[in-house]
């Protein structure tokens, strides 16, 4: 069959497109290359001159979904009507409603998080990530400053620790995730590491205790 030549942007975003769909249908690991290009009818060559590896398309599969997290987030932050703590709180449950509409898509990332061969994967994922939020939620600090809802004189450099400490939480919270999505039986296990993470949260940011709030039990029930 003949080839197609195509805009490079538009052959960029159909591979994205179909291995997004395999790794869904057949999970990350099962999901080759050989196999995307076969779907696409492309060259071996055509796929790395794209992407380098299986995990550098992954990469940006994720950093797509991430784009619309940080657009969501952006809305929020330049609302004039919530204060720092509201805004916070609300960028925590919009983005777990997000992942909540693309769960698939989600699982795909977890599995391959704790997968011992994506290390360097996981790793630069969470870099990228742990900037990037950062930056954003670094307003949201210094507003909460000026509110005096928060008190810490390094509202960038907190956030980043927050991020970081969370990100290391990694290997607990990810296997019970995905077991809880088997047995609910382990939505209280993912309860009792989301509740630590926000009594961490809160002490680092000068806060009230029990006013940071990163996931509701409701919203762990529409993932189960």
């Amino acid at each position: 069959m003949t080839r197609i030549s195509k805009d490079p942007e538009v052959r960029r975003n159909e591979i994205l497109k179909v291995a997004h769909g395999m790794f869904i249908e057949f999970g990350y690991k099962k999901t080759s290359v050989e196999r995307i290009i076969s779907k696409l009818n492309i060259a071996k060559g055509t796929f790395y001159y794209y992407f380098k590896s299986k995990a550098d398309l992954l990469e940006a599969l994720a950093d797509q979904h991430a784009e619309v997290h940080y657009q969501n987030w952006k809305a929020i932050i330049e609302r004039d009507d919530l204060d720092a703590l509201k805004k916070l709180n609300l960028i925590f449950s919009n983005s777990l409603n997000l992942k909540l509409n693309s769960k698939e898509l989600l699982i795909t990332y977890l599995k391959a998080m704790i997968d011992d061969q994506n290390i360097m994967f996981r790793y630069k994922l969470g870099q990228k990530r742990n900037r990037i939020a950062s930056d954003y939620l670094g307003k949201v600090i210094e507003q909460g400053n000026r509110e005096g809802v928060f008190n810490t004189p390094y509202p960038y450099g907190s956030i980043l620790m927050i991020l970081k400490l969370s990100e290391s939480m990694t290997d607990e919270i990810v296997p019970l995730f995905l077991k809880m999505f088997q047995d609910k039986s382990y939505k209280e296990e993912v309860l009792a590491k989301y509740r630590m993470i926000e009594h961490t949260m809160e002490r680092i940011l000068g806060t009230e205790s029990g006013s940071i709030c990163l996931v509701e039990p409701s919203t762990l029930d529409k993932f189960i």
